[in-house]
């Protein structure tokens, strides 16, 4: 009898155990947006959504269904407007047959089920919140964060998270600490990016760009981003910026994630006394889908110096640049640098071409160099 007793006792233990740590959220996915539109998330048309996050909810319990209700808030990391959707707001009382469950009032998962859905599932007009989505601008504790949205179109440059909690089916309206079964975060870095400055070689557009040397300038530039196209065009007589772009570029390259281009040996020759005009495009990902960002249009020529030659020209020009970069060389005056005869590296003679790699991959820092 005793052994029966301490037995049920046991499987109550557990039970309870189980109940209490059996739902766990788990995010599978966050959609990287450097600008947010508030009209992207369309609850009437909510497989227009961007993807902001993936999210599963999972019943560890191999033996008993398990419940609870799903509510989702809306913050950001801006002391004006912290709480933009609290938790309170955001439970979802209605109808989670929309994510599979057989009850609309609550999420039912069965013995070790898993369920996931995106925001496309819950921000739209079938589910109900305690809260409402478009009470959110209407809320005064929110008028600075109206305001942005109001003049800009687009959400402040912060972060945003959106907290689910898996809780108590019973709640109604207050969620205590007590109710929650499990939380997850997902965070959306907004920026807001508004320009790429140029930074090397040459100036802004004119009709007397000014003289560089060497014929594979080290091309650099400034914007906080992650994907950029280069382009070189050849400029000629009584052309403008505009004339210049709308033509076939000299050179293009897509896909450039660094802020500097080194201008290879193998692309088209750039020629002494041409002038040239370049300028770099950035993507910029926002919830509406792909915009771009233009630089300004930068021009130069290139000199060929008396009794030099590109490839040497080429090395002073990089050095000039790391200096340019904020990069200086203790010890090294450029005015009487004038590289002469071969170059070795660890014995082996390399062309200049060669070195001008080794040194941007050092700039770059995809080499690194070590001192023992």
């Amino acid at each position: 009898m005793k052994k029966m007793i301490c037995l049920i006792l046991f499987l109550l233990v557990i039970s309870s155990v189980a109940f209490t740590q059996s739902i766990e959220l788990e995010v599978l996915f966050v959609g990287e947006y450097e600008i947010f539109y508030p009209s992207s998330l369309d609850k009437n048309n909510p497989q227009n959504q961007p993807l902001l996050f993936v999210m599963q909810v999972t019943n560890n319990d191999m033996i008993n269904s398990q419940s609870c209700k799903l509510s989702l808030s809306f913050s950001s990391s801006s002391p004006d407007f912290p709480n933009i959707l609290t938790r309170d707001q955001g439970i979802i009382t209605h109808d989670y047959t929309m994510l599979g469950s057989t009850n609309p009032d609550s999420l039912v998962l069965g013995p070790g089920q898993s369920v996931t859905f995106s925001n496309r599932d819950l921000i739209r007009s079938e589910m109900k919140i305690a809260g409402n989505w478009n009470d959110i601008l209407d809320d005064p504790a929110n008028q600075v964060f109206k305001d942005h949205v109001s003049g800009d179109g687009f959400l402040p440059a912060c972060q945003y998270i959106f907290t689910l909690y898996a809780v108590d089916p019973n709640v109604t309206d207050d969620i205590n600490d007590e109710d929650i079964y499990d939380s997850v975060i997902a965070t959306v870095n907004i920026t807001n990016p508004s320009s790429v400055e140029l930074i090397t070689p040459g100036e802004s557009f004119s009709n007397s760009p000014p003289l560089i040397v060497g014929n594979s300038p080290i091309f650099g530039w400034f914007s906080p981003g992650s994907e950029f196209r280069f382009e070189i065009y050849e400029i000629l007589p009584g052309e403008t910026a505009e004339d210049v772009v709308n033509k076939t570029p000299h050179h293009a390259q897509d896909g450039i994630t660094d802020y500097i281009y080194l201008y290879s040996g193998s692309y088209p020759e750039l020629q002494p006394g041409q002038p040239y005009g370049w300028r770099v495009i950035r993507t910029v990902y926002t919830t509406l889908g792909e915009i771009y960002i233009t630089s300004e249009l930068f021009c130069f020529i290139i000199e060929l110096a008396p009794g030099g030659n590109p490839q040497s020209q080429n090395i002073i020009t990089f050095l000039e640049n790391l200096q340019n970069f904020g990069i200086n060389i203790p010890g090294l005056n450029i005015g009487q640098f004038s590289p002469t005869g071969g170059i070795y590296l660890n014995g082996v003679l390399i062309s200049p071409e060669e070195l001008l790699n080794l040194l941007n991959a050092i700039l770059s820092g995809e080499v690194t160099i070590v001192i023992e």
